[in-house]
């Protein structure tokens, strides 16, 4: 749904310079930050409907960050997407276990990530 706003989190530069220009090709409003606890400091005035998030970056990464996150009530209604290098069934199992709605390996693929953010927006949040 064009005009969503989608939070990116990730600590390179050319990854978010990537997700910022495709998702603004697609009609995202779209603000990115580099570590967790900027995505933590910028949810609440930005709105995201979606957070994309690295999983390893320096500072906060993303497992504490999520975690942090989800045990507020201002960030109940925000969807998150792992986005990480990490991809032995252990891991993504773990993903999901600290609340992350999806995930999605490194180097992504664009289509299927933007079908998955068409998905969770358009799905109740949890």
């Amino acid at each position: 749904m064009a005009g969503e706003r989608i939070l990116i989190v990730d600590d390179d530069p050319l990854n978010t310079r990537l997700l910022e220009d495709v998702l603004r090709h697609h009609g995202y409003t779209v603000q990115s930050v580099g570590d967790g606890q900027a995505c933590i400091d910028v949810a609440p005035t930005f709105r995201p409907a979606v957070v994309l998030m690295d999983i390893h970056m320096p500072g906060l990464g993303g497992i504490e960050t999520i975690k942090r996150m989800r045990k507020r009530a201002e960030f109940s209604g925000i969807r998150f997407v792992a986005l990480t290098a990490s991809v032995m069934p252990h891991e993504i199992e773990s993903f999901r276990a600290v609340g992350f709605d999806a995930f999605h390996a490194k180097p992504i693929n664009i289509i299927a990530l933007l079908k998955e953010i068409e998905g969770l927006i358009g799905a109740p949040a949890t």
